[in-house]
């Protein structure tokens, strides 16, 4: 991450604490002056639009810690793409168990 920069962008040359990127998207503490960091990355990435639908408790969870006005509280992308990558292979084992019991149950309705 880390792209809401110019391409020539160095640290050395924003001595002067330029700002980059979306308003709505820029973590507080580069509000307030502060470097770029992983950590606002982070913050930018937890920011979601509303949804008419019901957000599962552990998203909005994640999402809170990503939007932690703390940036050494908010979690690490390492992080996010393991509980991401768990989530994929939970999500497809359920799937894979919901195919199964649908084999099984047509089968059974045949015999």
């Amino acid at each position: 991450m880390g792209l809401c920069k110019p391409a020539n962008y160095s640290e050395l040359e924003n001595a002067e604490n330029k700002i980059y990127g979306v308003l709505a998207y820029l973590a507080p503490e580069i509000l307030r002056g502060q470097d770029y960091t992983k950590a606002s990355d982070i913050y930018s990435f937890g920011l979601r639009p509303s949804f008419n639908m019901k957000v599962p408790q552990l998203i909005l969870d994640l999402i809170k810690r990503c939007l932690d006005a703390n940036p050494l509280n908010r979690p690490e992308m390492k992080y996010l793409a393991r509980t991401f990558s768990e989530w994929v292979t939970e999500l497809k084992d359920y799937y894979d168990t919901i195919g199964k019991n649908e084999e099984l149950v047509k089968t059974e309705l045949i015999e």
